[in-house]
């Protein structure tokens, strides 16, 4: 049996090349994990990016459609109503005294109906969260909740700062309110308040109730019934402008959510 082969000059073995090779192999076998791992970063990165573009996006398509749908509500049935009401008044002065109590009836029901219609005018227009008195914005989210959910709303304001622009005094506005429906339908609180502070450097938002509380480490908010995401679309819409969102509840003890807005966040 030839062994020529087998052996080197130099007394090593011809298989060298198979040792080499199988190192190799473990190397890159050793590094295989740390390129999944990196992979699977990168996957998640993109995720939350590319979910956070699209929440972006449809918060922005809502709106717009929110604003549509209370310029036509305005225009047209809120016109109506209002002529309607106009002449169903006319009419109850000119019939005989046993039609002029239906008459009256038929008025008021009408009023009512031009009082819910501005109502959800006012819920769905986003400019007015933007213009104005931010304080007088935030005194109109009271009287609204407490007028749709019978419960006491109080608030706290100072003034607001120049730099916080129309944009985030939308923003902000949605958020309060999406918060305040929170506490009302979810919380079951009967009195909620809100604080509004600020200086120079920041804002600090606080909405405050006195529900029934939860555990912040094992459940999270449903579903808003304000037209958002929950809690997610909350902090994401916050932390894209530059904001810190944060919640303390416990059970039976009610419900604190804080918005802190650094003036260097404000893009």
């Amino acid at each position: 049996m030839s062994t020529i082969g087998a052996f080197s000059g130099n007394g090593h073995t011809s298989h060298m090349p198979a040792a080499k090779s199988l190192r190799t192999r473990n190397v890159v076998n050793g590094s295989l994990p740390q390129q999944i791992k990196q992979a699977l970063r990168t996957v998640k990165t993109y995720n939350r990016t590319a979910g956070g573009t699209l929440r972006t996006e449809l918060d922005r398509v809502r709106q717009n459609e929110r604003q549509e749908i209370a310029s036509r509500l305005h225009d047209s049935i809120g016109q109506d109503l209002i002529l309607a009401k106009m002449k169903v008044d006319r009419l109850k002065s000119l019939l005989p005294e046993n039609y002029a109590g239906l008459a009256k009836e038929i008025s008021e029901l009408i009023g009512r109906n031009i009082g819910d219609t501005r109502t959800l005018i006012r819920e769905l227009s986003v400019e007015s969260l933007s213009g104005g008195d931010f304080r007088q914005t935030l005194d109109s989210l009271a009287t609204e909740i407490q007028l749709k959910y019978r419960l006491t709303c109080a608030v706290e304001s100072e003034e607001a700062p120049p730099w916080l622009g129309n944009d985030l005094r939308r923003m902000l506005g949605q958020v309060i309110r999406e918060l305040l429906v929170n506490a009302a339908k979810h919380a079951a609180a009967t009195r909620v308040k809100i604080v509004f502070e600020s200086c120079a450097q920041s804002i600090r938002v606080q909405v405050v109730d006195n529900g029934r509380g939860f555990d912040t480490r094992v459940v999270s908010w449903p579903r808003s019934d304000a037209g958002g995401f929950g809690l997610f679309s909350i902090r994401t819409r916050l932390e894209r402008a530059g904001a810190t969102f944060s919640v303390e509840s416990r059970r039976g003890a009610g419900t604190t959510a804080t918005i802190i807005l650094p003036s260097h966040g404000v893009a």
